[in-house]
């Protein structure tokens, strides 16, 4: 998990959405990065499936798409950012 994030530039978060809790909100400096607001009624309908999808993944039964897309590493190699 680690290195999938180390491996995550900023570069590539421009495509990301990044959502407030609430429309009132107003954060000084990072405001503009904020494109909508959290649709909680969404989440509340979907919690079940979400925490099964969460469970499944967490036994192994599924795999999340960027575990997949990661690398295999064995044991002897660590997940370390930066490098030579």
């Amino acid at each position: 998990m680690w290195r999938i994030f180390c491996e995550s530039r900023p570069a590539l978060w421009k495509d990301l959405r990044f959502y407030k809790a609430e429309k009132g909100i107003r954060f000084q400096h990072i405001d503009r990065l904020f494109s909508d607001v959290i649709d909680w009624n969404l989440i509340r309908n979907h919690w079940k499936d979400l925490m099964q999808m969460a469970i499944s993944s967490q036994t192994g039964r599924v795999v999340s798409p960027s575990a997949a897309q990661a690398e295999p590493r064995g044991p002897a190699q660590p997940a370390v950012c930066g490098g030579p």
